[in-house]
């Protein structure tokens, strides 16, 4: 639990009245009526392109965001980069804007492509000197051979058992059968823990969440809400990677 999801060095996160909202999940819980913004950070050392979708629906622009960056968008594009709606969720049983029937209803969504680093040339190879030629040292032959004294066998005698050296211990087989030895009548037992007695066996506990209910009620989508000044600016394009990351956030009302 946190205010946002973070991949591969970028995170989401959704802004409301200046605060970012805590993820259960990845759910956000908001009310209904609620101007929000989507915030995104890129920790990484190289820049990246983001995609928002917006209930499943794509802006078709492309932002850029800068390494050590962070960018925050409140509004709709529309193909205007001076002004536009802000984001307002909405109840999707109660808001005529709000389309009931799409199962994206709530979902926030980015991808970014990290830039792609540029192929360096592979360092030069420096040439080596000629090898020296290594004379072998002198050979010096090894010492005399030695041989062991003959192998003497020991003795061959037939082994016996020598019954005066038995141990102490005085058990028998009717000793450990009968249950007569020290430990052969004892009986342990085993208690387990009852889980009507209290701890970990009967505990109830939940997480309770602050005025958040879980129902189909609090289904919401985004809709135009009020005039933004937001201004956006075009750049010079740059080469990405070819794979993305994709961060996801669900809102529900509450």
């Amino acid at each position: 639990m946190g205010t946002s999801n973070h991949k591969n060095g970028f995170t989401l996160s959704i802004v409301v009245n200046g605060n970012e909202q805590r993820v259960f999940n990845d759910t956000v819980y908001i009310p209904f009526g609620s101007e929000y913004k989507v915030r995104v950070q890129n920790q990484n050392d190289v820049r990246a392109k983001m995609e928002l979708f917006i209930d499943g629906q794509t802006e078709n622009e492309t932002f850029l965001i800068c390494p050590k960056s962070t960018i925050t968008l409140e509004r709709f594009m529309c193909g205007n980069q001076n002004s536009g709606k802000k984001f307002l969720f909405e109840c999707a049983d109660t808001h005529p804007d709000v389309d009931e029937n799409n199962s994206r209803n709530g979902c926030i969504k980015i991808s970014l492509w990290k830039e792609a680093k540029e192929a360096y040339p592979l360092p030069t190879v420096s040439i080596l000197p000629p090898w020296k030629k290594i004379e072998p040292a002198p050979y010096t032959p090894y010492a005399p051979y030695t041989p062991y004294a003959p192998y003497t066998p020991y003795n061959l005698a037939p082994y016996k058992w020598d019954w005066s050296m038995r141990p102490h211990c005085q058990w028998t087989r009717g000793d450990i059968i009968g249950g007569n030895s020290s430990f052969g009548n004892s009986s342990p037992s085993y208690k387990l823990c009852s889980t009507n007695t209290g701890g970990i066996g009967n505990s109830a506990g939940t997480i309770a969440l602050n005025d958040i209910q879980q129902t189909s009620n609090n289904i919401g989508g985004t809709v135009e809400g009020k005039h933004s000044d937001q201004r956006f600016f075009t750049t010079s394009d740059f080469r990405t990677e070819d794979w993305s990351t994709d961060l996801e956030i669900l809102l529900r009302g509450k």
